[in-house]
């Protein structure tokens, strides 16, 4: 969650939020801290 509260308060235009489903059908959020992921700041729009 701190990661999506600074995202919030930097006032970000958007953020991605990644939806999971456990094995008893319970839907839920997560973020991972892997340094590998795809940053969008590398991007040119």
């Amino acid at each position: 969650m701190a990661a999506y509260e600074s995202a919030i308060q930097s006032r970000v235009d958007c953020i991605e939020i990644d939806v999971s489903r456990s094995s008893d059908e319970v839907l839920f959020t997560l973020h991972g801290r892997q340094g590998f992921t795809t940053d969008i700041r590398k991007h040119k729009f």
